[in-house]
């Protein structure tokens, strides 16, 4: 995931990178292990399911619902992960062509348990 950093993050030169001495380097896109990418991804993801007409539920962020002439789709999402629940594959072709064009993404097959935690 590459995203546009909006806030100033700085960190040290990596190593065998030659910078003067105190210096840092300012970051233009988000990298893993820090502290803001998850949340930055769920801002960049929960906008463009919206764009999509997908609606984000009040009551709990991590779901997603879309209902249409073909079907209702449900979308759970766990830091990276997405789980899709539809009764049709009509109604999921759409949304996984959509979210493919944004994103790499990769199709685990279905899900095989529920801890309803």
């Amino acid at each position: 995931m590459a995203k546009i950093v909006t806030t100033s993050t700085c960190k040290l030169a990596p190593e065998g990178y030659d910078t003067q001495l105190g210096k840092v380097c300012k970051l233009k896109q988000f990298l893993y292990r820090l502290k803001q990418t998850s949340r930055q991804w769920n801002v960049d993801l929960t906008t463009k399911l919206i764009a999509f007409g997908i609606v984000q539920s009040a009551q709990d962020h991590s779901l997603f619902t879309k209902h249409t002439d073909s079907g209702h789709l449900v979308l759970l999402v766990y830091v990276d992960d997405v789980l899709v629940a539809s009764l049709y594959e009509s109604s999921f072709v759409g949304s996984r062509k959509y979210l493919d064009d944004l994103f790499t993404i990769q199709n685990l097959g279905y899900g095989k348990y529920s801890l309803g935690l």
